[in-house]
C-alpha cells in the first residue's frame, strides 16, 4: 500500500511539472495582453499630415470603447477623441468603428482575465478558452481597422484637409492585432498540450 501511495504521489508530481510546462504558454501571453491592451492607446483613424509633426485628428482605442459604450459620436472631449470631427464627414464608418473597436476591447480585457486565470488557477486546459477569445479579438481588431480606413471614403480629405495631398487616413488597430495573432499561437500550443494531457 506504502509503495503504491508513493507511485501515487509521483504520478502527481510528474502530472504538476507538466501542467507547469503548459503555463509557460500563458504567462507569455498575460505579457502580449498587457501591451496589445496598451498599443489600444494607438489611433484606429488619424488623419496624418507629412506638412507638420504628429497627427491632426485622432480615435484611439480607448476612444472607440467609450464612444461604442455611451452611444455618443458627437462630443468631443478627452473620453471620445476627435469621433465627432470623424463623425460630421462619415458617421456610417464612426459607428462601425465605435461597435467593433468596443468589442475589441472588452474582448482584449476578457482575454487578459482568461489568461491570468489560467495562471492563477493551474489550469491549463483555460488555454482552450484564451485560444478562442484571442482568436476573437484578432478578427475584431480587424474590422475596427477596416471601419477606421472606411474614413477615407468620405470628403474629409478634400473638405477637412482641404484637398491637401500631405494628408491621409490611416489606421494602427492591425498593430495589436498582429500581437494577439501571436498569443493565439501560443494558446493553440497550449490548448493541445493540454487536451492531450486531460486525456
Amino acid at each position: 500500500m506504502a509503495q503504491s501511495q508513493a507511485q501515487m504521489t509521483k504520478q502527481a508530481r510528474v502530472l504538476r511539472a507538466k501542467k507547469n510546462k503548459i503555463l509557460i504558454f500563458p504567462k507569455i501571453g498575460i505579457g502580449i495582453n498587457v501591451v496589445a491592451l496598451l498599443m489600444c492607446i494607438l489611433p484606429f483613424v488619424g488623419i496624418y499630415n507629412t506638412d507638420i509633426p504628429g497627427i491632426e485628428i485622432q480615435v484611439k482605442g480607448w476612444h472607440a470603447l467609450f464612444c461604442g459604450l455611451t452611444g455618443n459620436y458627437t462630443t468631443a472631449g478627452t473620453l471620445y477623441g476627435n469621433m465627432d470631427i470623424f463623425n460630421y464627414y462619415a458617421p456610417d464608418a464612426c459607428h462601425a468603428l465605435g461597435l467593433w473597436g468596443m468589442i475589441a476591447m472588452l474582448v482584449l480585457i476578457a482575454a487578459f482575465a482568461v489568461t491570468l486565470a489560467a495562471v492563477i488557477a493551474k489550469q491549463p486546459l483555460l488555454c482552450v478558452c484564451a485560444f478562442v477569445v484571442d482568436l476573437a479579438a484578432v478578427v475584431l481588431l480587424v474590422l475596427a481597422y477596416r471601419s477606421g480606413m472606411a474614413v477615407a471614403q468620405s470628403d474629409i480629405i478634400a473638405t477637412y484637409c482641404q484637398g491637401n495631398p500631405a494628408c491621409s487616413v490611416e489606421s494602427y488597430a492591425t498593430f495589436p492585432a498582429v500581437l494577439m495573432i501571436v498569443a493565439v499561437v501560443l494558446h493553440a500550443i497550449a490548448a493541445v498540450k493540454a487536451l492531450k494531457l486531460n486525456k
